[in-house]
């Protein structure tokens, strides 16, 4: 889903790219402060599938969001599940 609410264009589309870069470099060096404990590897699982079961409200995203551990993690899994 795009920031914007509604379809993209290109120039938007490499604006969220850049943004997510940003907030996955920051995160993996530790700038940011997670709250919480880690969730287990099955909601990360779920979360690397992009699961349409998982409420953008529960606390567990926020948490994989701005964990560096985390993070790691899911970028691993979302490079094995395209690798199926």
């Amino acid at each position: 889903m795009s920031i914007f609410g509604r379809e993209s264009s290109r120039a938007e589309d490499r604006f969220e790219a850049w943004l997510k870069r940003i907030h996955q470099e920051r995160v993996l060096s530790g700038e940011t402060e997670p709250t919480g404990p880690c969730p287990d590897e099955a909601f990360l699982r779920g979360l690397a599938r992009r699961s349409k079961t998982i409420p953008l409200s529960d606390p567990r995203i926020n948490h994989a969001a701005n964990c560096p551990t985390c993070m790691k993690r899911l970028l691993t899994m979302r490079q094995n599940i395209r690798a199926e």
